[in-house]
């Protein structure tokens, strides 16, 4: 074998100079890495200055004796001790605390993937209306938590609560229930008394309540992604409600192959219905087949042409052997028809019972909401029960002493309504600049450390947020950013920054390679690329993720507090909300007013771009 050729490089003319040699060509795979690490290096800085240095240093801290004064101060070495955590696991009460949080933990957890599931299976069939239906079952999550709290806190209310008046009135309640202060009450069970925590399950209440919607968009897109094919052929074959729910739809929830899932679930289906009567095979189509015969899954096709399908033991069998031994069961004892058409005429009236009890829960609270905001006090305190407004109550006065200014006697939200605007702006451009680099190296690019980077991206987003609160604020204090516009939408990157890149992450990778092929071959650089080509293709994730942004800086309300609490005349929405809410000379209905005005701004924009923000959450979503 001859020994490879060194191209060289002639010198320019009219020099003396001897040719060079070319410099060798680097590896594709050794440009690729340079560029991904150069893409994901400005994300990665802000993710450590942000939030993985103010969480290690807070941990340093629960270690060391110091006073909030002496923070700025002290140093990482010296005054190690562990008696910090001696005082809270012996300090009173602590225990019980730990339990109540993992209870209510628990319970909300639960309780809204529960709800959730429920919602996205009564409204995973299409219907008219279901589009606005959809929209508004997400208001819970998306409307500031300020605002429905203290909705909440009034519909509650045992004085003039509306839940405590139609108790009282139509339930036969002999006094009223003060559900966020009463401990506990005792309830008679079949003869044995039940302590029953009121304050706590009407927490875990609202918790559902709020973040029920999350799980609703997800359930919903992971249901309509699967295989409309295979709950057809269940249901040719006899198949209940009930048994398509464990045996199919369940599974699909975990099957990573749904593929094979629809092909291991036809092929017993068709033995299911060799041996089901003839009454058993409903609607037939016009060419004489069954309606639930139309599978075309590559697994399928693949099992057909000889090549290897579904493993017969494997995971994705197993539902459909167990729908086969349970469809046997029921064809042996003669009773399949009959259950079948049972429950689809119980789940189908079901269906709108619980269509109209999610509609009235989610909507509720937020006509309660409107509804006060123009009703005089007097009207509250006397009828506390009456949940709509007559044309001679009817009142703008509660919006005017809102959104008048200080200096004439009013709350002066204009003001607070500039500075959440100019926030949640200047957020949405951060956190844009830091996270779209680094999503686009993570989910195109393959580097050294890609996986530890986009591992660590997502676990920095499980921290809660109180944990960078005192660092942050040490950290900015010294840097003089503490009561600033500016210095706080730098702090709201940390809650950000992360979930800005799963959204961007999962649309780009969507995005075809060889669109970036072309482009290579055609001369672009990797930045030119992003900037020309991903990035227009990219336009409506771009625009979903800035919409969250916003939301999530204008509904925040705890770092605004630590940070601009002494400064009134950049307070934000949120702020100026609770500070009203702790005023004693103002009425409920004005704060009523002061919550629509906090709430409206980001309805109408979630209503306007509300297709590109589900979109852009569940994007990856039917992914297995």
């Amino acid at each position: 074998m001859s020994p490879p050729e060194h191209r060289t490089t002639p010198p320019p003319e009219g020099t003396g100079a001897a040719p060079r040699p070319a410099r060798r060509g680097t590896s594709f795979a050794a440009r690729e890495n340079r560029a991904g690490l150069a893409f994901v290096s400005p994300t990665l800085l802000v993710v450590l200055v942000v939030v993985v240095l103010p969480i290690a240093w807070t941990v340093l801290l629960a270690f060391q004796r110091s006073r909030l004064v002496d923070i700025p101060t002290s140093g990482i070495l010296g005054n190690w001790t562990l008696r910090n955590f001696e005082l809270i696991f012996f300090s009173p009460g602590f225990w019980t605390s730990l339990w109540t949080t993992l209870v209510y933990t628990a319970g909300s957890t639960i309780g809204s993937i529960a709800l959730g599931l429920v919602a996205a299976l009564a409204l995973r069939r299409p219907f008219r209306g279901r589009g606005l239906l959809r929209g508004s079952m997400l208001l819970p999550y998306v409307a500031p938590v300020v605002a429905v709290a203290f909705v909440w806190e009034i519909m509650l209310s045992p004085q003039f609560g509306v839940v405590n008046e139609w108790g009282t009135r139509y339930l036969g309640w002999d006094d009223p229930i003060a559900f966020l202060s009463q401990r506990s009450t005792d309830v008679s069970v079949l003869g044995a008394t039940v302590p029953v925590p009121v304050a706590l399950l009407t927490v875990i209440a609202f918790e559902m309540w709020r973040y029920f919607p999350f799980a609703f968009l997800f359930l919903l897109a992971r249901l309509q992604a699967m295989p409309g094919g295979i709950e057809e052929a269940a249901a040719v074959d006899g198949a209940t409600p009930l048994q398509k729910f464990r045996y199919i739809l369940l599974p699909q929830h975990h099957a990573r192959d749904r593929a094979a899932l629809g092909a291991a679930l036809h092929h017993d289906v068709q033995q299911v219905r060799r041996r089901l009567p003839a009454h058993g095979r409903r609607r037939r189509n016009r060419h004489g087949r069954g309606a639930g015969l139309r599978l075309p899954d590559r697994a399928l096709r693949r099992r057909r042409r000889g090549r290897p399908g579904p493993r017969p033991g494997g995971r994705a069998h197993r539902p459909a052997r167990h729908l086969l031994q349970v469809l046997r069961q029921e064809d042996a004892g003669g009773g399949a028809m009959t259950a079948t058409q049972f429950q689809n005429r119980l789940f189908g009236a079901l269906r709108w019972v619980v269509i109209a009890f999610l509609a009235l829960i989610t909507l509720f609270p937020f006509y309660y909401m409107l509804v006060l905001s123009v009703k005089p006090i007097e009207q509250l305190l006397v009828d506390p029960g009456r949940i709509w407004v007559s044309a001679s109550e009817f009142t703008l006065d509660t919006y005017r002493a809102v959104l008048t200014s200080t200096e004439d006697g009013g709350q002066g939200f204009l003001l607070l309504l500039r500075n959440s605007a100019l926030v949640s702006l200047g957020t949405v451009a951060l956190t844009l600049l830091a996270s779209v680099p680094g999503a686009y190296a993570i989910s195109r690019l393959n580097f050294f450390g890609g996986r530890h980077v986009s591992a660590l991206f997502l676990a920095v987003y499980l921290f809660p947020a109180t944990l960078l609160a005192v660092p942050l604020f040490v950290m900015f204090a010294k840097i003089g950013l503490q009561g600033s516009l500016v210095g706080l939408a730098i702090v709201y990157i940390a809650q950000t920054v992360p979930v800005s890149i799963y959204m961007l992450r999962n649309y780009f990778a969507t995005i075809p390679k060889s669109i970036e092929e072309a482009a290579a071959l055609d001369g672009c650089s990797r930045l030119a690329t992003m900037r020309r080509i991903i990035l227009p293709l990219a336009a409506p994730s771009l625009m979903a993720t800035g919409l969250y942004v916003f939301m999530i800086a204008w509904n925040e309300f705890l770092f605004a507090l630590l940070f601009l609490a002494a400064e009134p005349g950049l307070w934000t929405v949120s702020l100026g909300l609770q500070q009203l809410a702790n005023g004693i000379e103002v009425s409920k209905t004005v704060l009523m007013a002061g919550s629509v005005v906090l709430t409206v701004p980001v309805v109408v924009l979630f209503y306007a771009a509300e297709r590109m923000l589900t979109e852009g959450l569940t994007s990856g979503a039917d992914k297995s």
